[in-house]
């Protein structure tokens, strides 16, 4: 007997994917802008459309302040490898909203005041011999206490809303696209998708929804 046909077949991700809802997603993020990792690394998901592996992923070199732009084209994997993003597709130059920017700011002033504390402990401490942490190009914007990139996992179990997954986070920032009437291209290229099929998805559900939306408006205006 083939031992395979009593192992059981790895699940498929079927489960359909939530969104905040439209009018609740102003307030969740300005619950985000405290300047935090962690909290920047939820922002960039929501706001932005990035996996949690491309925000681990992101240096301080990839953030252009002055073009208003973040640059993705890196992403850390389940073992805590920074290499490039997944697909081609993924590889992608992202205009950055302004409270986004302001965000980041306030991270990186967050991190530098963090450093330097940690700097200044370290140099007191007579057996330590290592070097000091400065933040340059290729430092990671998602940083944990001692400033190396953050383990993709590690966003996941700090996430603690339970109206939504934090993969439901990139959802959401599909969702609020198609809301507004973005071309599901467009959305399929900020997304970094190498296939249409899951944005024209999103754009398809919400637009199903509007018209539900008017036809339960029309039939009440029938029954009246």
């Amino acid at each position: 007997m083939n031992p395979c046909l009593a192992a059981n077949p790895p699940r498929m991700d079927t489960e359909e994917r939530h969104a905040i809802e439209p009018e609740k997603v102003r307030e969740f993020i300005n619950e985000l802008g405290t300047g935090f990792d962690n909290d920047c690394a939820y922002l960039l998901a929501v706001c932005m459309g990035m996996h949690r592996g491309e925000a681990c992923g992101l240096s301080w070199g990839d953030v252009d302040f002055n073009a208003m732009t973040i640059h993705v084209r890196h992403s850390v994997d389940i073992e805590n490898n920074l290499k490039g993003t997944k697909t081609k597709a993924g590889d992608r130059i992202l205009p950055m909203p302004a409270f986004v920017a302001d965000a980041l700011r306030k991270l990186r002033a967050n991190q530098e005041e963090r450093f330097d504390k940690l700097n200044r402990d370290r140099k007191n401490a007579c057996h330590y011999k290592g070097d000091p942490i400065e933040i340059t190009d290729q430092s990671p914007v998602i940083a944990n206490i001692s400033g190396r990139r953050l383990h993709p996992t590690t966003l996941s179990k700090w996430w603690k809303d339970e109206r939504v997954t934090f993969h439901e986070l990139r959802h959401t920032f599909l969702t609020m696209l198609a809301i507004e009437g973005v071309h599901p291209k467009v959305m399929q290229e900020l997304a970094g998708h190498s296939d249409p099929q899951t944005a024209m998805q999103v754009y398809t559900h919400v637009n199903l929804d509007a018209k539900r939306q008017a036809i339960d408006t029309l039939s009440r205006a029938f029954s009246a």
